[in-house]
């Protein structure tokens, strides 16, 4: 196994620790405002290591991660620097900290925190795709076409988007693209990826994808991986039909 791709694949992990104890840190340090302790400044001091540490660690796995060029290139700009910044912050507030300036500790400690929100946001479009809070609720509601009609007259934009979507381009979409392949429009579709394309048009059963997604969930290349919302058989009949009716517009 290559140590160095397998430090960069813990930045998931890694990442949720100083994100907790920085928030952590913001609480104690306005609690302190109206009790101040010897016993909140060390605990201060505890929790600021631990951040910094934690922080700079992520930072590191996070730029590796960004190696394998999966990822949008402006979100991943914005969200690798944002990173950075945000374990900078943490360091030189460890060091104001260190030497008793406590009002330059606080005002970097609170820019800090604004990196992180806004990293953090990056971070999740990257992991998510763009507006994954608001969309994935409005979109359970939508009505689904019935598949019947999917069946007799079936279309990207009205059938086959909604269920790519729902599972497939987290992964594959226009932030994130594993394997550089991109599920969001026919033509990233006819294109493929790294192991070539992902469909054949006018035969379902010959193409790729769709083999995928009928293969035994145990099945190391099933999609969507195992852990992951599946389609039930009617959506994929749905995408098939898509496929065999020449999978176009």
């Amino acid at each position: 196994m290559d140590i160095i791709p397998f430090l960069g694949r813990l930045h998931p992990m890694l990442v949720h620790f100083p994100i907790a104890l920085i928030l952590l840190l913001l609480i104690v340090e306005v609690l302190g405002e109206f009790r101040s302790t010897e016993h909140v400044s060390s605990a201060s001091r505890m929790i600021l290591g631990l951040a910094a540490l934690s922080a700079a660690a992520a930072a590191a796995a996070g730029w590796i991660l960004a190696r394998e060029g999966s990822f949008d290139a402006t979100l991943l700009f914005r969200h690798r620097w944002l990173g950075v910044a945000t374990a900078t912050g943490m360091a030189l507030a460890l060091i104001f900290h260190l030497l008793s300036h406590i009002g330059l500790y606080r005002i970097v400690l609170c820019l800090t925190v604004v990196f992180l929100v806004a990293g953090s946001h990056f971070g999740a479009t990257l992991t998510h795709g763009r507006w994954y809070l608001s969309l994935q609720t409005s979109r359970e509601k939508q009505p689904r076409p019935s598949h019947e009609e999917a069946d007799r007259h079936p279309r990207f934009a009205t059938h086959v988007s909604p269920l790519l979507e729902r599972y497939c381009t987290q992964c594959h979409g226009p932030e994130r693209q594993k394997g550089k392949l991109r599920l969001d429009t026919p033509a990233h579709l006819q294109a493929g990826g790294e192991s070539g394309p992902v469909i054949v048009s006018g035969n379902a059963s010959a193409s790729a994808m769709v083999v995928a997604m009928q293969k035994p969930d145990e099945d190391d290349a099933h999609m969507p991986p195992e852990g992951k919302p599946q389609p039930t058989a009617e959506e994929i009949a749905t995408i098939a039909a898509w496929i065999d009716s020449g999978g176009a517009e």
